[in-house]
């Protein structure tokens, strides 16, 4: 239910994981930020290259949320949410639906709501992909552990990197 990505930063975590999701069937996505600029922005850009995949795509298909602002309706097939948000959501709800992925981002940027949200994920049994560029993902592996004790499954994905060329005026 739980896997962990470890993944260099500039890799295109936040933005193609969405998008392999969405791909592998799952109704909803759902990714945390742990702030308000990066939750926009995410949601600008998968949206833009979601366009190029998807004729004729729907304003709402992806949305952001936090907890004053937002454009995500019910409508919203991925929807990016701030940490803190997701905390009370999966609190006041009890869960998440059967065919939604909880996705937590910048994992490394250890805060009380993104312990809680891994609290929660191991207490309800919620569907999740972890990721980040540097953090501990061994100890998160074990806590996150299956109901047989295996730890969850790390991905190490390289980045790439691509020679810059610089051109005057």
């Amino acid at each position: 239910d739980v896997t962990i990505i470890r993944s260099e930063t500039g890799s295109g975590k936040s933005t193609q994981v969405v998008q392999y999701m969405l791909e592998a069937g799952f109704s909803k996505v759902i990714i945390t930020q742990p702030r308000i600029v990066a939750a926009r922005t995410l949601k600008d850009r998968i949206s833009k290259e979601l366009s190029w995949k998807i004729d004729g795509l729907p304003d709402d298909y992806v949305g952001y949320r936090t907890a004053n602002e937002g454009d995500s309706t019910h409508e919203s097939v991925a929807e990016i949410v701030t940490d803190g948000l997701e905390v009370r959501r999966l609190l006041s709800s009890g869960g998440l639906g059967q065919d939604t992925i909880l996705i937590v981002d910048e994992v490394h940027e250890a805060n009380a709501n993104i312990t809680m949200l891994l609290a929660l994920i191991k207490r309800m049994g919620i569907r999740a992909v972890i990721m980040s560029a540097t953090f501990n993902t061994e100890g998160t592996a074990e806590y996150l552990c299956d109901e047989q004790g295996n730890p969850a499954p790390i991905i190490d994905i390289k980045g790439r990197t691509y020679e810059v060329e610089e051109r005057q005026g």
